[in-house]
């Protein structure tokens, strides 16, 4: 408990500093934004997603999903148009019978109907689609019973116009979210609200700073936080932090950890699961790294994602969506996220064959040769490089099935509740949490107390996980990264005593998630994109 107060203080210090942003920078955003989304509906305008107006057609979208979801017997109540006739109304005169009414002129009708109403989503009608979707339930639905819409359905359908689609969603809602709260920090500070202890022993935060997007045009929203005039920002994130925790507490619980040994000796680990992925020797793909760097890119996805249980079909439903950047196929096809036939197994195409199941569970449409690619290639050599995974897996699984607690290594904090997944990231994605509070902590302690340290001065202003970002005074930012690096690996060892820690400073004039350590005459810099203009 005392760690988690000290860590919520030090975050409440960042979040009342706060951040700034740049208005030349968020101007630039509005416009680009804009011009996409503009392109977007003009392209979406031709396949019926939005309307002449520039409005969406909602009805015309989720009667794509419902196909993309495997719906294709047409709707009873409406005949498959998708609208239902209004009943004409009777004439209030005569009661319908017409005759000669002099209000109705015989007609029977009390006025003439007007037009038609979409058919309801409930069980007797189809949403709007035009299908019957009792015969469809794969199709997903709102708590309402509509059809779903959302990014997350669109790239999960299957179908590449929808999941191309999915990035307009993705573009409106940087413009009405995220751009909004970048102009507030043009003003005034940005003081996010951070919530110290979450599930998982990781914290979190209100606002947009924790769920910036990391790839595509979002990931410039990050380059509009900027430091203030005399100040630069460091970011230090650990070294594959919840590599080295996992492998720390497969040392603690089976005793053993080929993970933990390949770290201490400093080895790539994405390039080592590589190497048993293709059959080569790992010095070999290392020295390959360039050109296999396809390879690696699908090992990367396996050494964060199988440690807590992910399955095949997750993992490629994970990292097919655009968040996870992009994969280019030989013939020049470009596929939003990782897709694992073409990394691993070269395809031309993903998704030429697709499948609603796998191993008796219903899934969206998904890639067969991705599936197997994970199944039959990730997974084994995934195990074969790491052979204490299955010992800690029987573990967890073992405790899990007892009591559904675990008690969290270092901290003594007791969570409850767990099934096999998130048991078996608790254990390490927890202890990291709780090592890069108490370097959190520590920083923050030196920067606002020792008029002696390099620090002094300092203001960490965000904390993401692993990694810590502060404003630096400009002149000593050499020496107060480097002194903030040297706590937060000391601070990490109390947690995590037998593998190797590492973690480098990157200076850097407002924030860039591919920061880099940059020296110029041997003193730390702040590092520059390579790319011309505003970055």
């Amino acid at each position: 408990m005392r760690a988690q107060v000290r860590a919520a203080f030090a975050l409440h210090l960042a979040s009342a500093w706060g951040l700034r942003t740049d208005g030349e920078m968020v101007a630039a955003l509005e416009a680009e934004l804009g011009a996409a989304h503009a392109g977007a509906v003009a392209r979406y305008t031709q396949v019926g997603f939005f309307r002449a107006n520039g409005t969406e057609d909602t009805s015309t979208v989720k009667r794509a999903v419902a196909r993309a979801y495997g719906a294709v017997a047409p709707c009873a109540r409406c005949a498959g148009s998708g609208r239902t006739p209004k009943p004409a109304p009777r004439c209030p005169q005569c009661g319908g019978t017409g005759g000669p009414c002099p209000r109705c002129r015989g007609s029977g009708l009390g006025r003439a109907p007007k037009g038609t109403n979409i058919c309801s989503a409930k069980s007797e009608g189809c949403g709007g689609t035009g299908y019957d979707l009792d015969l469809a339930p794969d199709v997903p639905r709102t708590p309402t019973g509509d059809v779903s819409t959302d990014r997350d359905v669109l790239y999960e359908s299957g179908d590449d116009t929808l999941e191309e689609y999915g990035g307009v969603s993705e573009v409106a809602k940087l413009r009405s979210t995220y751009l909004p709260a970048l102009a507030e920090g043009v003003r005034w500070p940005i003081n996010p609200r951070a919530n110290v202890l979450v599930a998982s022993g990781r914290t979190s935060y209100s606002g947009i700073v924790q769920v910036l997007p990391s790839h595509g045009t979002g990931a410039r929203l990050r380059q509009a936080f900027v430091a203030r005039p005399g100040h630069v920002l460091c970011s230090i994130d650990y070294g594959s932090l919840e590599l080295c925790t996992l492998a720390q507490v497969c040392l603690w619980t089976v005793g053993h950890s080929a993970l933990g040994e390949a770290l201490n000796r400093g080895d790539d680990c994405h390039c080592r699961t590589g190497a048993m992925m293709i059959g080569i020797d790992y010095v070999e793909f290392l020295s390959r790294k360039k050109e296999l760097k396809d390879k690696r890119q699908a090992a990367k996805a396996a050494n964060f994602g199988f440690p807590g249980g992910m399955g095949a079909a997750t993992l490629v439903l994970t990292k097919r969506k655009r968040s996870e950047g992009t994969t280019t196929a030989h013939d020049g096809t470009i596929y939003n996220g990782l897709r694992f036939c073409v990394l691993v197994a070269g395809a031309r195409a993903c998704g030429a064959d697709k499948v609603t199941e796998w191993k008796g569970r219903a899934i969206p449409p998904t890639c067969v040769r991705c599936l197997e690619v994970v199944e039959h290639t990730l997974r084994p050599a995934w195990f074969a490089a790491y052979p204490e995974m299955r010992e800690y897996f029987s573990y967890i699984s073992t405790a899990v099935d007892r009591s559904g607690t675990l008690e969290q290594f270092g901290s003594g904090r007791i969570r409850g509740g767990l099934d096999f997944c998130n048991g078996a990231n608790t254990l390490f994605q927890g202890l990291a949490a709780d090592g890069a509070k108490h370097a959190l902590w520590q920083v923050s302690r030196e920067a606002h107390t020792d008029p002696s340290s390099p620090l002094w001065g300092s203001h960490p202003v965000i904390f993401v996980h692993d990694e810590i970002i502060s404003e630096l005074p400009e002149e000593r930012a050499h020496e107060a990264a480097h002194r903030m690096a040297e706590i937060m690996v000391s601070s990490m060892r109390e947690y995590v005593p037998d593998v190797r820690i590492t973690a480098e400073p990157a200076l850097m004039l407002r924030w860039h998630k591919a920061a880099e350590p940059t020296y110029v005459d041997g003193r730390l810099v702040p590092w520059e994109p390579k790319e011309k203009g505003i970055q």
